[in-house]
């Protein structure tokens, strides 16, 4: 054995490099690498005795067993960059609660087909026979599949599991159209505002945050609309004129925008939950995309998104729309644009 030692230990070592490679990788393709190499000296360590016919055999097993997994696995990849466009996991999981539910189901049993050939599980016989190669050989190749199994399971488990943000039963509250056109509002013109961070434990209420609606003097019929038919039931202030022009130091000025706030109820905080985050460097909340969006998000709320923030376009395109923001990062404006396509 002692002969044999260094070309053991230079196999033991390129598969642990292979392992690192596959969980330290920040996409697919990264993963993919260190799956095909594990494979490879996984075929060396059971065929470590090669001049044996029983472990030639159990080598061979193991490769072809193994390529039914590379392949599922393959085909999960295309499938998934033909869905996203784009093999790395932020933005994967960023963009699958948007995504076709049947797409994602396909993705899902590719990913763990592949995992399961690879895996040893479910009928697959190759594993036993490692025990072909060393001894260890068959122990190290049974924690590798486990640990293996478990962490692509892991990984990919917002994929799997597109619901993963619970639905407050506060939503479901208010009817439906209603919902929809709040989030319509908050795509456009409309805010919830908060305390900040430090206030919040302080004040233990639950009802912490309020909706908050300002636009220009032009929208002032559309104000109406919202405060009489949308938001008359969560109390709302009355409609507020910028500049104050019963003020007699604006008496002679033009109003230029109108606005008006809701109370503070458990509905907007756990709005407030779901569409904005804490900014420790801005010291601020600041909105951002909810992940579960498209489960309120209809064809109203895009109407009501395009009554704050768009406008048809001036230069000839009579058919197109325009919609401005400035609530949202490049990539959410990126991400709104490839879902309003769907």
């Amino acid at each position: 054995m002692a002969m044999h030692n260094q070309r053991f230990f230079s196999y033991l070592s390129l598969f642990t490099f292979f392992m690192i490679v596959l969980v330290t990788g920040e996409n697919y393709l990264v993963l993919f690498l260190g799956w095909e190499g594990i494979g490879v000296v996984s075929y060396l360590l059971i065929n470590f005795w090669y001049t044996r016919i029983a472990a030639n055999k159990s080598g061979i097993l193991a490769l072809t067993q193994n390529r039914v997994g590379d392949a599922l696995f393959s085909l999960g990849l295309f499938s998934i960059f033909w869905v996203f466009g784009n093999l790395d996991y932020s933005t994967i999981f960023s963009l699958v609660p948007y995504m076709n539910e049947i797409s994602l189901t396909i993705i899902s049993f590719l990913i763990l087909g592949g995992a399961i050939a690879k895996s040893a599980q479910l009928g697959t016989t190759w594993l036993p026979w490692s025990m072909e190669g060393l001894i260890n050989t068959y122990l190290i190749k049974f924690k590798k599949n486990f640990s293996f199994h478990t962490y692509l399971n892991n990984k990919c488990s917002e994929a799997i599991n597109v619901s993963n943000v619970k639905d407050n039963y506060l939503l479901s509250t208010i009817p439906r159209e209603t919902l929809e056109i709040i989030i319509g509002n908050l795509l456009g013109d409309g805010c919830l505002i908060r305390k900040s961070i430090a206030l919040d434990r302080i004040n233990q209420s639950k009802a912490q945050a309020y909706f908050a609606m300002t636009m220009s003097a032009k929208s002032y019929n559309y104000m109406l609309h919202l405060y009489n038919k949308v938001y008359a039931q969560f109390n709302p202030s009355k409609i507020y004129a910028y500049p104050n022009i019963d003020l007699p130091q604006h008496k002679d000025k033009v109003v230029t925008q109108y606005s008006f706030s809701t109370q503070r109820t458990e509905l907007f905080t756990n709005l407030h939950s779901l569409w904005y985050r804490w900014d420790p460097d801005l010291n601020k909340y600041i909105k951002i995309v909810p992940i579960s969006i498209n489960k309120w998000f209809s064809a109203v709320s895009l109407a009501y998104w395009i009554m704050d923030d768009g406008y048809f376009d001036s230069h000839g395109r009579t058919q197109t729309i325009l919609l401005c923001t400035e609530s949202f990062t490049q990539d959410e404006c990126i991400f709104y644009k490839h879902y309003l396509k769907i």
